[in-house]
């Protein structure tokens, strides 16, 4: 099991914000979830104190992997050009790492994620969504078929 959360979710994570999508994230992570970081995402959510204390947590019980900052590096500049956000750090991650699960409010992030000729297999997103069962479920499911 394992996802790669974007920066703009970690202060809605690290306040537990009552938002569906982060409750099922944060259940997951206690029940054993990993997160894989990595180069410049790694230095943008450690920026937020709270949430730096999460990953120590994480980190120490093996929960989170973590994706070479010089392999992330010579990705990005194969991609820089190819993409519309300005996450080529998240993309690079994504193209590198085992995970097929992103977390995310940015619209052009999901957009690179979902573009098949930058990442070649299907990567699934869970945003932001008004509280409801649906939402719930559908982010359970797919928190729970990530791999890593």
């Amino acid at each position: 099991m394992c996802a790669v959360l974007d920066a703009n979710q970690a202060g809605d994570v690290a306040n537990s914000r009552d938002f569906a999508h982060i409750n099922e994230f944060i259940r997951w992570m206690t029940r054993g979830g990993k997160i894989e970081v990595g180069g410049r995402l790694t230095v943008e959510l450690s920026k937020l104190a709270q949430f730096r204390r999460l990953m120590v947590q994480w980190e120490r019980r093996g929960q989170i992997a973590i994706v070479s900052q010089s392999d992330l590096e010579t990705e990005q500049r194969k991609i820089r050009n190819k993409i519309e956000s300005d996450d080529p750090h998240v993309v690079a991650l994504l193209r590198l790492g085992r995970s097929d699960t992103l977390i995310t409010n940015d619209k052009l992030l999901i957009k690179d994620a979902k573009n098949r000729s930058l990442i070649d297999r299907k990567v699934r997103v869970i945003r932001p969504t008004f509280e409801n069962k649906a939402a719930t479920i559908r982010t359970r499911r797919i928190l729970n078929s990530s791999d890593c």
